[in-house]
């Protein structure tokens, strides 16, 4: 099954653009459950319900969509995002907030389609990886992706996810051998990150979905290294 929000303030665009979504649903025989939003606030306020597709209109009223997704970002750096504007002048600065495409309205269904099939393909690739935590109430499956930090706390692991903090057992170099290589690396000894996860690094500080860990000396260039190399793949 896939989640996926339609963000925009126009009524009949917002309509097709979940007609469509529902067709693609039909003819690939997928699951798809569409929420729509009539502002980007509305969306932002419900940004704790998880959504692997995005199709977010740009000129909105009190809050654009370029300024939410800003927004979204600094909690949420995996969900696909695609652009839904009038003005395609304004597409270009979707690379600051890592939007994966744009469509230009009035949206055609073979366009929507299109557009659909590449962020499937994409979301299917994020869920990929699954790890399995070993908590006090059993064991809990969760992608990687959704995994933003992992922190030692009182001689336990705190798994900061997209879903919340859960909580489990074992040492936080066994946790990071059985994560993907080359996806998290350490900022400090007692911190483990999700590199798609960090939205800035600021002195000694990493911004890791809106928290501000500590960047150890010690740690720094093994960190950096780490992190442009992800960037680069």
């Amino acid at each position: 099954m896939f989640n996926v929000a339609i963000v925009d303030d126009d009524a009949a665009d917002a309509r097709w653009l979940r007609a469509c979504a529902e067709r693609w649903a039909k003819e690939s025989g997928e699951d798809v459950v569409c929420t729509v939003f009539e502002s980007a606030l509305a969306f932002l306020n419900v940004r704790h319900s998880p959504f692997d597709i995005v199709f977010m209109d740009i000129e909105m009223p009190h809050l654009d969509g370029m300024e939410a997704a800003r927004r979204m970002r600094e909690l949420d750096s995996r969900t696909c995002l695609i652009f839904v504007t009038s003005m395609a002048q304004y597409a270009i600065k979707g690379y600051e907030v890592d939007a994966m495409d744009f469509v230009v309205k009035p949206v055609s269904y073979p366009q929507f389609r299109f557009k659909m099939d590449k962020a499937v393909a994409y979301a299917r690739k994020m869920r990929r990886r699954e790890f399995v935590l070993q908590s006090k109430n059993g064991l809990i499956r969760l992608p990687e992706s959704d995994i933003q930090y992992v922190e030692v706390f009182q001689h336990r692991l705190r798994y900061h996810t997209t879903r919340g903090v859960l909580e489990g057992w074992g040492t936080l170099s066994q946790t990071e051998q059985r994560l993907e290589a080359g996806r998290f690396a350490r900022c400090h000894a007692s911190y483990l990150v999700n590199l798609m996860h960090v939205n800035e690094v600021r002195g000694d500080v990493v911004v890791v979905s809106g928290d501000e860990l500590p960047l150890t000396r010690r740690k720094k260039k093994e960190f950096m290294d780490a992190l442009v190399r992800f960037i680069g793949s």
